[in-house]
């Protein structure tokens, strides 16, 4: 097992358990989709489609209120989870459970300040990210 898949088991440990290389392997793609204004598209998708409150959570500097994997596949963009699982390589059945772990504290931290970052803005990189989120 390499280290970043190391990290990822740390990680998803300290979210409540789940698979380390899946969520390895989701990493990188999904901070990859929210970048270039993806996280301001996928994040405007969940808060018209009930979930503003978690949202706000999330980019807010307080505590991230929690969403569940139904949550998520309701809220989600068509084809989002589909075209996300086979750029990780997990099965579709698995993503929204991974992304209701994961994206709450991925959100939280590329919007460290409260504020979404500027279209076209750098986002961290997943590695720096699984490290923030086990500090």
């Amino acid at each position: 097992m390499g280290l970043f898949d190391g990290l990822a088991g740390q990680a998803l440990n300290a979210l409540g358990g789940g698979s380390g290389a899946q969520a390895a392997s989701l990493m990188g793609p999904l901070v990859q989709t929210l970048g270039g204004g993806g996280l301001s598209s996928i994040l405007g998708h969940l808060s018209t489609s009930g979930l503003a409150n978690e949202v706000e959570s999330w980019v807010g500097t307080g505590p991230n209120l929690p969403v569940s994997p139904a949550q998520l596949q309701s809220a989600l963009p068509t084809g989002f989870a589909r075209e996300l699982a086979g750029k990780a390589g997990i099965a579709t059945g698995d993503i929204h459970g991974l992304l209701a772990q994961l994206l709450p504290d991925v959100v939280n931290q590329i919007t460290p300040t409260g504020q979404l970052p500027s279209p076209g803005a750098v986002l961290p990189d997943a590695a720096s990210i699984w490290a923030k989120m086990l500090s």
